[in-house]
């Protein structure tokens, strides 16, 4: 059994869809969860959607134990995406996970396929779902899985709180730049953010503006355009 889970919602495995959404995020980065019409399946069929149903729940159960090894091992942005490759083997008696493999998808190739990277976040993840227990399953499956590290956020939420880790960031860079009153671009508070680009998540860059007696963080919004009424900034 093949699955991608992107943002939310499950789906078939598809390419194009992962290798899109390892490159430009759409509008809509969260999807709302859609209910699949009743279909008609062999009892192997619904063993297997069973085993990942159960799945698919205990991860996000423990969301936050896996979002801990993500972040202590890439310090992730809110929508950064991991390729699973989950080897099940069950009985009777139950399922287990017994293999995993976590990659960090770190963008496109040129000839559009998913660019991936080797993550040290595997052993920790790999510890916590071999521990996860799965509905009884006859011998062994293989599910593939592309998780948001952030487990769905809505892409004005995502911009939300980068534009406010900018604002943190830029009081903690005043604390070791004290005889400088501006950062010279966004990037140079990259460290102090724990971001790695200042790209909002309608690919647009972040805007900074810096003068003597003000600090701004601003992000176009959905409608890529600065100066409209879905502009987000950190201006209070």
């Amino acid at each position: 059994m093949v699955v991608v889970l992107a943002g939310c919602t499950a789906q078939p495995a598809r390419p194009a869809v992962v290798a899109s959404a390892s490159q430009n995020p759409p509008d809509l980065i969260c999807p709302a969860p859609t209910v699949p019409a009743p279909r008609a399946t062999a009892p192997a069929a619904n063993e297997e959607e069973r085993r990942f149903d159960a799945l698919q729940a205990a991860i996000h159960d423990m969301h936050s134990e896996l979002q801990a090894c993500w972040r202590d091992a890439d310090h992730p942005t809110p929508e950064t995406q991991y390729e699973l490759v989950l080897s099940i083997f069950g009985d009777a008696a139950g399922s287990t996970v017994t293999e995993t493999s976590v990659k960090r998808i770190a963008g496109a190739n040129a000839d559009s396929s998913v660019l991936l990277a080797d993550t040290t976040a595997e052993p920790c993840i790999a510890k916590r779902l071999a521990r996860v227990a799965l509905p009884p399953g006859n011998g062994a499956a293989g599910i593939h899985m592309v998780v948001r590290s952030d487990f769905c956020t809505t892409p004005i939420a995502i911009a939300v709180g980068t534009i406010g880790a900018y604002v943190d960031a830029f009081r903690r860079w005043g604390y070791d730049h004290r005889e400088t009153r501006c950062p010279t671009a966004l990037a140079d508070l990259d460290a102090y953010a724990r971001r790695a680009n200042t790209d909002d998540p309608w690919s647009r860059p972040y805007v900074m503006r810096c003068s003597a007696d003000a600090f701004e963080v601003l992000s176009a919004g959905p409608d890529r355009q600065l100066g409209t009424a879905d502009d987000l900034t950190s201006r209070r």
